[in-house]
């Protein structure tokens, strides 16, 4: 008879100790998941921390990019951008405009980050189910995501804010003057579509030294260490795989 796998057992014993009968079986279990070896556990951690420290220094340049100063005058009408918050990935819209967002009641102007100053409106493709996104003061309004796959989804404006830009493409479609109409914003998400197919490889985003004009000493030394790390990441999930793949079968 073969041991249960590790996520069994975890899961026996969250089932365990949310009940008030706990038996001999959880000690058991205990025991078992303690003699449990995870292979190549040292390679894992140390991918799982280049990962994190990778976000981080991700996040800072994002932060830098997303400056007022730097990319207001690249949120022109049609401006490719790709939109992600937190864990929900829209992938690319296009920029319709731009207004100052003013601090609400419970607000000083100087509790609000620059990457927070400004609304910008997207028009996205959403999940079918989703509300209609109206201006808040939060990063994303309530209520819109992505769609899942195989779900219906839509074109909407969405009022997004700075720090929801992930990247700003290089290209610019034509948007319509009139976006009320569901045909007029479905003939937008066609060109998006055809972009796409045009570069299979991705959609080239603005390089923020030559293109956007980020001189600032600080953050071409934080470019280089995110490069850096970038760089470690895949060589040890490389290194990681030809390890596996080289390993002797029993």
């Amino acid at each position: 008879m073969y041991p249960d796998s590790r996520e069994v057992i975890i899961v026996k014993l969250v089932r365990l100790r949310r009940s008030t009968d706990v038996s001999l079986e959880l000690h058991e279990l205990e025991a078992q998941r303690s003699s449990i070896e995870i292979a190549d556990e040292g390679t894992i951690r140390e991918y799982y921390d280049l990962r994190q420290q990778l976000a981080i220094y991700t996040k800072d340049m994002r932060d830098v990019i997303n400056h007022p100063n730097y990319c207001l005058q690249f949120m022109q009408s049609g401006r490719l951008v790709r939109i992600k918050y937190k864990d929900y990935d829209f992938g690319w819209g296009a920029v319709v405009n731009f207004t100052p967002r003013k601090p609400n009641k419970d607000e000083k102007a100087e509790d609000i980050t620059p990457q927070q100053s400004f609304v910008i409106d997207v028009l996205l493709q959403v999940a079918d189910a989703s509300s209609n996104g109206t201006r808040t003061h939060q990063e994303l309004p309530q209520g819109v995501r992505p769609a899942n796959e195989g779900e219906k989804a839509k074109m909407e404006v969405v009022p997004i804010l700075l720090s929801c830009v992930e990247s700003i493409g290089h290209i610019r479609i034509f948007l319509p003057n009139d976006l009320k109409p569901a045909d007029q914003r479905n003939t937008v998400q066609k060109s998006l579509d055809e972009v796409k197919r045009r570069f299979p490889d991705g959609i080239a985003v603005l390089d923020p030294i030559e293109n956007m004009g980020i001189t600032d000493a600080s953050f071409k030394n934080l470019l280089r260490v995110s490069q850096y790390y970038s760089v470690l990441t895949r060589s040890l999930l490389i290194l990681n795989r030809k390890s596996k793949s080289s390993s002797p079968a029993y």
